[in-house]
Parts: C-alpha cells; sequence; structure tokens
C-alpha cells in the first residue's frame, strides 16, 4: 500500500489528536465508564502493536505502514496515567485487570508509564529511518516495557 506525503500528514495528524482525546478524557468520567473507556484505549494499543508486528514478521514489510503504526503508539502511551483515575479499580463495579497497587505505589505506576512512552518514542524516531533490523530490535524493548508493567500492575489471570 502506498500512502502520499498528504495524506501521511493527515494521518499523523489523525492519530496525534486521538492520542489526546484518549489522554484527557477518562478525567471526566464516571469510574465504570473509565475502565470501559481504559480498556477499549489498551485495545487499540493492543492492536496497533500487533499489527507492527505483523508487519515486521512480513517477508516485504511495509515502512510507510510500520511508520504510521509506530507514531500512533508513541501519540497513545501519553495517556496511560490518566486511564486509572481513582475509584476506577474492581470497586468501579466493572470487570478490570487493574491491581489496586495502581493507586497505592502511583510513582511506580507513573514511572513505568513515562518508560513505555520514552521507548516507544524512540520506536517511532527509529521507524522513520526505516531500517528494519532496528525496529524489531526497539520493539522488543517496548514489549518488555509493557510486559514490566503488567508484571507490576495487572491481574495474572486477565
Amino acid at each position: 500500500m502506498r500512502i502520499s506525503k498528504t495524506n501521511l500528514g493527515r494521518m499523523f495528524g489523525a492519530i496525534a489528536l486521538t492520542g489526546m482525546i484518549s489522554g484527557v478524557a477518562l478525567a471526566a468520567v464516571a469510574p465504570k465508564d473509565a475502565v470501559v473507556q481504559r480498556q477499549a484505549n489498551f485495545k487499540k494499543i493492543g492492536g496497533t502493536f500487533k499489527a507492527l508486528n505483523d508487519q515486521l514478521r512480513s517477508p516485504a514489510p511495509d515502512k510507510a505502514q510500520i511508520m504510521v503504526l509506530a507514531n500512533q503508539l508513541k501519540s497513545l502511551t501519553p495517556g496511560i496515567p490518566t486511564w486509572f483515575p481513582v475509584g476506577s479499580g474492581v470497586e468501579a463495579g466493572v470487570k478490570t485487570a487493574a491491581k489496586a497497587e495502581i493507586w497505592q505505589k502511583p510513582d511506580v505506576f507513573k514511572g513505568h508509564a513515562k518508560a513505555l512512552q520514552v521507548e516507544t518514542d524512540k520506536l517511532a524516531g527509529i521507524a522513520g529511518g526505516g531500517d528494519i533490523e532496528a525496529i524489531k530490535a526497539q520493539a522488543n524493548v517496548v514489549k518488555n516495557k509493557c510486559s514490566a508493567c503488567h508484571s507490576d500492575f495487572r491481574q495474572k489471570d486477565s
């Protein structure tokens, strides 16, 4: 799939706007709704990361698509700390994999989120260079940052 520079610019703008909206939206909603929105946002991240890895495993990876996906991850991750307003744990009455430690150790949680943001920023930069092996290596770093946070702050059976 070929993407023109004009369309690529439009996609980046839409991705950035989506990330900004996702990051601020949860602060003003009811805790139950925050859980639902948080889960939707994480599904966006998961789907985007899967699509990125599918491209990286492809015999002919589409570098433009990889760049779009990496930038989408970059735009989504800054919002993560805002997706967990107080009261949006199990007490919200919606099934959630979020552990209470998120609210008990907010600085540690925010540290994990910031580390992921830093690494997705790097991924987007590396994706712009088009070196598939370097992108694969950085995607693995991003995966490890996700796993580290899940280990500390996500229920194992979810």
